[in-house]
């Protein structure tokens, strides 16, 4: 509020116009006289958290407080808001990722600075501080760190137990060492149990396959020691994902004879099911055939049954 003298009603209404007209301003508060004073009144539906760039993350907002529904997310996954880069140290469900995000905020000096953060179940809050107002909603999005890959377990068979579980591991450049979520010098990367000390660049150049925004570090290669240790990283990488797709094939292999087997099997009772079918019209005709002969004998005993009282009439006549 914007104290202006009883005198200055011409100043007040000169102010009023510029901020209600003002491109930012003006989109986020309405201004008014209030006696001698001028009021600014935060427009609430148009401080919505919709300008997320992730749509997992959802956002809803009132005047300078925005909250938002997070997903579950692994430890050591990158949370980005403002632009402010941040590393979860823990992770979990959407109530531990939720928990995770707020000690990595309040942690950032430059949001700790700008938010007051609180966590409820799976929503964040975030509450502009006094003095850090802004005419723009906070934008956040996220990065997953490298998962553990792909499992299940299908059904390949007619009876209980014949099943057949499948898995694959996390191909993607985060997890096979080549690249990095933080890029921290003199970094120690695992890989199939192996340990190698590498170096990344210091900018972000590598992009998740979906966009052209540069979300990871790359590898360094400027020097020979460096170039020498990312030799090692990428031809380990090349080594697992060589035997990951051995394995994929090995898969292939055994779901193509589990097809054939089946196919032979359908085969096989498509037959028998013709033999059951042949046999069941064979015992019908047979069943058929003695009625009929039953019943012939039955006409037959009939006839010779009524031909002896015609025999004794003859001798009486």
């Amino acid at each position: 509020m914007i104290s202006v003298g009883a005198d200055a009603d011409a100043t007040a209404a000169s102010i009023i116009a510029a901020i209600n007209d003002h491109a930012v301003l003006g989109d986020r508060f309405t201004a008014a006289s209030s006696g001698n004073s001028i009021a600014l009144t935060e427009n609430a539906t148009k401080a919505t958290g919709d300008n997320l760039t992730d749509p997992d993350v959802k956002g809803d907002a009132t005047a300078g407080k925005y909250k938002f529904q997070m997903s579950a997310l692994k430890a050591g996954s990158t949370v980005t808001i403002d632009n402010q880069k941040l590393i979860l140290a823990t992770g979990g469900n959407e109530t531990e990722t939720a928990a995770a995000l707020k000690e990595a905020i309040e942690a950032d000096a430059t949001l700790n600075a700008q938010y007051t953060v609180t966590a409820s179940g799976a929503e964040v809050t975030l509450t502009q501080k006094e003095g850090q107002e802004s005419a723009n909603a906070p934008t956040l999005s996220y990065t997953t760190k490298a998962g553990d890959g792909y499992r299940t377990r299908m059904q390949i068979g007619a009876n209980t137990g014949q099943s057949m579980s499948l898995d694959v591991n996390d191909m993607r450049a985060n997890a096979l060492g080549v690249t990095s979520n933080t890029g921290t010098a003199g970094q120690t990367v695992e890989v199939e149990g192996k340990q190698y000390a590498v170096a990344w660049t210091s900018t972000q150049s590598v992009t998740n396959g979906t966009d052209d925004i540069a979300v990871e570090f790359a590898l360094d290669v400027s020097t020979h020691d460096n170039a020498t240790a990312a030799v090692k990283v990428i031809n380990n990488a090349i080594e697992t994902v060589s035997a990951e797709r051995s394995k994929l094939g090995a898969f292939q292999n055994r779901l193509e004879h589990t097809i054939n087997n089946l196919g032979t099997s359908s085969e096989n009772l498509t037959a028998a099911e013709s033999r059951i079918r042949d046999v069941d019209m064979a015992k019908e005709m047979i069943e058929f055939t003695k009625n009929n002969i039953l019943s012939q004998a039955a006409q037959a005993m009939l006839a010779q049954a009524n031909q002896q009282p015609q025999n004794v009439l003859q001798l009486l006549r």
